[in-house]
């Protein structure tokens, strides 16, 4: 056992980004920003950011049916963090009937702006 590391996997294997926009997004309107297809890996950390103020709801998302993760909220032009509390805590449902992934239902605050939103989902096989 690697008495430094607790014997755990502490480096992702294969890490791969994907970065969902979703443009012009109206004031108050929400947005789902999907990963792509990417069953059974692990979401190491997620990033959100927009021009205005906004909320977003995490969830595992298993062709459709959603299990919640977390909501946050940013302040405009901020970046928000997400990092999961565990490293098995946000994997992806095992393949299955459509997108097993992650969503960021993002919702534009402001009450007068459209803005781009972003969600960046960072994940790996381990």
């Amino acid at each position: 056992i690697d008495v430094l590391s607790c014997g755990c996997v502490d480096t992702p294997t294969n890490p791969a980004r994907a970065l969902v926009t979703s443009a012009a997004l109206a004031a108050g309107s929400s947005a789902n920003l999907d990963s792509a297809d990417l069953p059974s890996k692990y979401l190491w950390q997620a990033t959100f950011t927009a021009s205005v103020p906004f909320k977003v709801v995490l969830s595992l998302n298993d062709n459709g049916s959603l299990t919640s993760l977390d909501t946050l909220f940013g302040r405009a032009g901020d970046s928000v963090q997400w990092k999961p509390p565990h490293r098995a805590f946000a994997q992806a449902p095992a393949t299955g009937a459509g997108v097993q992934g992650w969503r960021a239902a993002m919702t534009n605050l402001d009450t007068s702006e459209p803005a781009d939103v972003y969600a960046t989902f960072m994940y790996a096989d381990n």
